[in-house]
């Protein structure tokens, strides 16, 4: 949260969203998109099929083309 603050108030664009991510249970395991853990196959890769994280990725991905779309029209951010 502070570093993004910190970010925001240097002029970063913070997009919409940037919270989407795939904690998984607290401890050692497998990370997002490992296939392998302790020589077990695991079909999908873990996280794959989290709801929440695939609904917010896909929420600020839409975001952040949007924001491209914009600056790119308007030749980057206005100057005043």
């Amino acid at each position: 949260m502070y570093i993004l603050f910190s970010l925001q108030h240097l002029g970063y664009t913070i997009p919409p969203q940037v919270s989407c991510g795939w904690i998984g249970e607290i401890g050692p395991g497998p990370s997002f998109g490992d296939t392998e853990w302790k020589y077990k196959k695991i079909d999908p890769p873990k996280g794959y099929d989290s709801d929440f994280t695939n609904r917010t990725t896909t929420f600020m991905t839409y975001n952040l083309m949007h924001l491209a779309s914009m600056l790119k029209s308007n030749k980057g951010y206005p100057q005043y």
